[in-house]
């Protein structure tokens, strides 16, 4: 089986010219990792509009 990745994300908008959108990364079968069945990846995306 190949690599499969699984991504949850929440779009959340406080302000008008700000987002912020943590997510949180499933990667199961890691093509880079064979030593691993499984990563977890944690991220954090943030916008700001002039």
């Amino acid at each position: 089986m190949g690599q499969l990745t699984i991504e949850l994300f929440y779009h959340w908008q406080k302000f008008k010219t700000f987002i912020l959108t943590p997510d949180v990364q499933f990667i199961i079968n890691p093509a880079q990792n064979p030593t691993s069945n499984f990563i977890t990846v944690f991220g954090l995306r943030g916008r700001i509009f002039i």
